[in-house]
């Protein structure tokens, strides 16, 4: 027991010595380069700005990339269906569930393409306020 205290108190020793003398040495640093760490912070602070805008560029213009695929495909499942129609047309006739499969379609490409529109918004945003941030820096 008294062998785990001393070690415990000579650990706590050591502790205090490498601490004081680390907080001496991060002091005199401090000293020797604190204007030069205020000149140069908001440089950083703006390079840090131009990541995260970028990050969040790149993250807008992945989302209007899918919402274009979504319309494009929403379009050819459209254009596929009516030509199914028009090309069955002497077999087929005109029946509520073909109606409903095609207002299904149709609703889904204007879905598409009002996501296609404010993710396009979006992304337009993004990339101004990343050109502003690149600009500052």
């Amino acid at each position: 027991m008294k062998n785990r205290s001393k070690q415990r108190h000579e650990a706590n020793s050591t502790f205090r010595i490498l601490m004081n003398e680390s907080t001496r040495r991060l002091k005199l640093s401090s000293k020797k380069l604190g204007s030069c760490i205020e000149k140069a912070r908001p440089y950083y602070e703006s390079l840090e700005k131009a990541k995260v805008a970028q990050l969040e560029c790149q993250a807008a213009t992945l989302k209007y990339q899918r919402a274009n695929e979504i319309h494009a495909a929403a379009k050819e499942t459209v254009a596929l269906a009516e030509q199914r129609f028009m090309s069955n047309s002497h077999e087929w006739q005109f029946d509520n569930a073909w109606q409903e499969m095609l207002n299904h379609a149709t609703i889904k490409v204007m879905d598409a393409e009002k996501q296609k529109a404010e993710s396009g918004a979006e992304h337009q945003k993004k990339a101004k306020v990343f050109e502003e941030a690149e600009k500052k820096h």
